[in-house]
């Protein structure tokens, strides 16, 4: 992953089930360590998918990521 865009600090990823939506939907957060500065985003996985929260994971870090420079 890549450091925080407004401080450059590490950033951790937390993924889990979201309560209150389907089963098999997890949320997933992505924060810096040390501003704070934090990105969420709801994951409905396709039912039969193998590894739903390695996907969730995979779309958080895409998202965080991605940088207005990069477009």
């Amino acid at each position: 992953m890549k450091p925080c865009p407004f401080c450059g600090a590490e950033a951790r990823r937390s993924i889990a089930p979201a309560k209150g939506h389907p089963m098999g939907t997890y949320i997933a957060t992505i924060r810096c360590v040390a501003c704070g500065a934090e990105m969420h985003t709801l994951y409905p996985a396709p039912p039969g998918m193998k590894d739903p929260q390695r996907q969730a994971r995979l779309e958080i870090e895409r998202r965080w990521n991605r940088r207005a420079k990069d477009a």
